[in-house]
């Protein structure tokens, strides 16, 4: 029993990437790969103002190359090492759950972005077509 909950909490940070991987493919960009080998998610709330604060790291961030173009490489890009320090203010939430929605826009505050080891991987696809130009269609 001690034994599987240590190794549960060691490849704890692969599982949570494999999930937000499968879900950010599946629901937000509805089948376009995105993903990442690990996840160490660390979030925590401020009362003084309302603010949602999150420090989170991923390894093996990758987003591919669109199917479409048939590119000879899978990745469109790589990198090593991601780690961001972000927060957004919550102090909408309770008008939101009386029905009193809130159309200014939330903004993100981010702290600190630091990336490691990118690739940015520029090819024509078997179309004739840039991947780059072809990720905003």
């Amino acid at each position: 029993m001690l034994l599987g909950g240590i190794y549960s909490w060691l490849r704890l940070p692969e599982w949570l990437g494999a999930l937000a991987s499968w879900l950010i493919t599946q629901l937000a960009l509805h089948g376009y790969p995105l993903g990442f080998e690990t996840l160490r998610l660390q979030p925590w709330v401020t009362f003084e103002p309302r603010t949602l604060h999150a420090d989170v790291q991923v390894t093996g961030f990758f987003m591919a190359n669109p199917p479409r173009l048939k590119c000879r490489d899978r990745d469109l890009v790589r990198a090593k090492d991601v780690h961001i320090l972000a927060s957004v203010d919550i102090s909408f939430l309770p008008r939101l759950l009386r029905g009193q929605l809130n159309t200014r826009p939330v903004a993100i505050n981010i702290r600190r972005l630091f990336v490691d080891g990118v690739k940015l991987n520029m090819m024509s696809g078997a179309t004739g077509e840039m991947n780059l130009p072809h990720i905003s269609k």
